[in-house]
């Protein structure tokens, strides 16, 4: 069947929504109907079965106790986006008994060291009790994205995006999930960050040599010596000051270094670097917001954030004109999988997606037991790999690799 976009229906949201299509939520023809008889189950409480005895990890994971924050109370849910679900039957798709089947695995430890969820089974298990329910919310990065300064205010947003202030911010406005975007570092540690690269300048005084040396007079040198840097901003700069724009990709920076970052330009008192974005694709621009908070990392997000809070974690890679290495691939994502077998609770509700189409195969073969959907620009912008330029792509690509579904962006 073809499914349109046009479809969604997003309220509340000056960025870009994004409408979710199910496929075979319902595997039963004769229910079309009441399609949604297996997502509205995420709404059930879900009850642990005990870990199996030879996983110490899963044991270790069904027994953390989730610590929760404080969801101070938001005047307007204003930034959160209201996604109607639209399920997409499939006739002569395989019974719910069989999809559970599907999901099983042999028991034993993969070769990669990954920790099977053998200890996994029983109905209220199944990928679709995963899903959101029918005209769930959901909080794009928490509260939606920062938009940037404008000419009444220099502050690039509320509340920085993809933080644990701005998740728990959604989850008090009503939010059913917040989707949020997993990169891993140079160290193998999934981080929470939506950008394919991370700009900042990092404000340095300039040190002034004095004296008459062979030129004679005084000179001036900037001490930074950061390479990678795209531009230089000297209006922007205070006196004795000078500002160099530094880009790295996450891929770049170990965990040490991202998370100097993140303390450096949120929370540290003296601020001194500064996250740039291009806001507008063109120039850069501060990042700097009325209410910040820092970067976390994915263990993070699973551990302090409210159960009741589901998640869509896109899994993000720097793919889209140029592929990755099949195996550097493989590497990331058993990073992002082992970190979310080890340190998340089954009660929670997580949905892995992805615009990489080759991350969803992979994802897929790994057999989570979380459903996983595939993301798409619906043509909107048109990539080299053409299983991203298309609905109908996505569509296949999903139903050929056994993912839940698709996720397509609504302009």
């Amino acid at each position: 069947p073809t499914v349109s976009p046009r479809g969604s229906h997003i309220r509340g949201m000056a960025s870009i929504g994004r409408a979710l299509y199910l496929l075979g939520v319902d595997r039963d023809p004769s229910h079309h109907q009441s399609g949604f008889a297996m997502a509205h189950a995420a709404s059930k409480p879900l009850h642990p079965h005990p870990p199996h005895p030879q996983s110490a990890a899963a044991a270790a994971a069904a027994t953390r106790v989730s610590r929760t924050k404080s969801c101070p109370s938001l005047a307007a849910p204003s930034a959160v986006q209201v996604v109607k679900v639209v399920p997409v039957p499939i006739h002569g798709a395989a019974s719910p008994a069989a999809a559970t089947a599907a999901t099983a695995t042999s028991g034993e430890p993969s070769t990669s060291g990954r920790v099977a969820p053998q200890h996994i089974e029983g109905p209220f298990l199944r990928k679709e009790n995963f899903l959101p329910k029918a005209r769930a919310v959901i909080g794009h990065r928490g509260l939606g994205s920062n938009l940037g300064p404008t000419t009444s205010n220099p502050l690039a947003g509320g509340i920085r995006e993809n933080t644990l202030l701005a998740f728990n911010e959604a989850a008090a406005a009503g939010a059913d999930f917040v989707e949020l975007d997993v990169q891993v570092t140079k160290d193998g540690v999934p981080v929470i960050w939506h950008d394919d690269y991370i700009h900042y300048v990092v404000k340095r005084r300039v040190k002034e040599r004095g004296g008459h040396g062979a030129n004679g007079g005084a000179e001036s040198a900037s001490s930074s010596d950061d390479e990678g840097g795209e531009a230089v901003f000297p209006s922007e700069a205070g006196a004795g000051e000078s500002l160099r724009v530094v880009s790295k990709t996450i891929r770049e920076l170990t965990l040490e270094e991202f998370k100097q970052l993140s303390y450096s330009s949120t929370v540290c008192p003296n601020r001194d670097v500064v996250l740039m974005r291009k806001f507008d694709k063109k120039s850069f621009r501060p990042w700097v917001c009325s209410r910040e908070d820092q970067l976390p990392t994915l263990e993070e997000v699973l551990r302090d954030l409210p159960l009741s809070l589901g998640l869509n974690l896109e899994l993000k890679f720097e793919d889209e004109h140029s592929r990755i290495p099949m195996a550097e691939l493989r590497s990331r994502i058993e990073a992002m999988l082992d970190c979310i077998t080890l340190n998340s609770d089954e009660k929670r509700r997580i949905v892995l997606s992805s615009f990489s189409p080759d991350a969803c195969v992979i994802v897929s073969q790994m057999k989570p037991i979380y459903p996983v959907m595939m993301l798409t620009d619906s043509g909107y912008i048109l990539y080299p790999d053409e299983r991203r330029n298309s609905i109908r792509a996505a569509y296949d690509l999903a139903r050929k690799n056994g993912l839940q579904g698709v996720i397509t962006y609504s302009y």
